[in-house]
């Protein structure tokens, strides 16, 4: 199906195409999607890996890379794990919420970390690894069931590196752009929330004001691990 769905990057300068491109590709009501849509299109959607496109367009169908939203996962969290990332989370609750119908979806199973790390402690093991540093979102110790499922035998420290509120601010205004950045804010005042009522943690090392070595060497000495000469 030919359609023209996106026309005001003409006779506009490159910064003003950019502009319109990034507006465009943030905006949570997906007009492009529903323009298609509404001509009779239909519309394949795909997570953050790599997919042959040219599948979907040879199908006559518009593709529509799934990068999860700011929108809380009000529908999708009970279908999913607490273990599994948020960005798969909000992709399909864009679709329960119906904010974007889909008529196809195309994923590959990479958000299941403690799947994927049974394998790939057993590649590093057979090559003389002693231990292993996993850095995620706990919020609950029971989620450790599956990670001592994966490394047989392990013994498990949960170290959480924590900051006052106004730092993890700061660090998702630095790190993140567009729509995902109020998201991320109010997520991160929610996690430390949590994380302070259940106590995941088996120890706690504060990160305000210090470097990255400097908490590297706290962690270290904490954990009673081998730190650096």
């Amino acid at each position: 199906m030919a359609l023209r769905l996106f026309d005001k990057w003409q006779d506009q300068s490159l910064d003003g195409i950019i502009a319109e491109c990034r507006e465009l590709v943030e905006d949570a009501d997906f007009p492009t999607v529903r323009r298609w849509r509404e001509a009779g299109g239909k519309v394949l959607g795909h997570f953050q890996v790599y997919f042959p496109e040219e599948i979907a367009h040879a199908a006559g169908m518009l593709p529509l890379k799934m990068r999860g939203a700011p929108v809380e996962p009000m529908h999708s969290d009970s279908r999913f794990g607490s273990y599994l990332c948020s960005i798969i989370k909000t992709s399909l609750e864009l679709v329960l919420g119906k904010r974007v119908e889909l008529d196809m979806f195309v994923t590959h199973p990479i958000c299941d970390a403690a799947r994927n790390l049974a394998a790939v402690w057993r590649n590093f093991r057979d090559a003389g690894a002693e231990r292993l540093v996993l850095a995620r979102v706990l919020e609950s110790r029971d989620e450790l069931d599956r990670h001592r499922d994966a490394v047989p035998g392990a013994e498990i420290m949960v170290v959480r590196l924590t900051a006052v509120h106004a730092t993890l601010q700061e660090r998702v205004e630095r790190r993140e752009i567009g729509l995902g950045r109020a998201w991320h804010s109010r997520r991160a005042v929610e996690l430390a929330r949590l994380m302070d009522e259940r106590r995941v943690e088996d120890v706690l090392v504060r990160t305000d004001g210090r470097t990255v070595n400097e908490i590297a060497r706290d962690v270290l000495r904490r954990s009673g691990w081998p730190g650096p000469a």
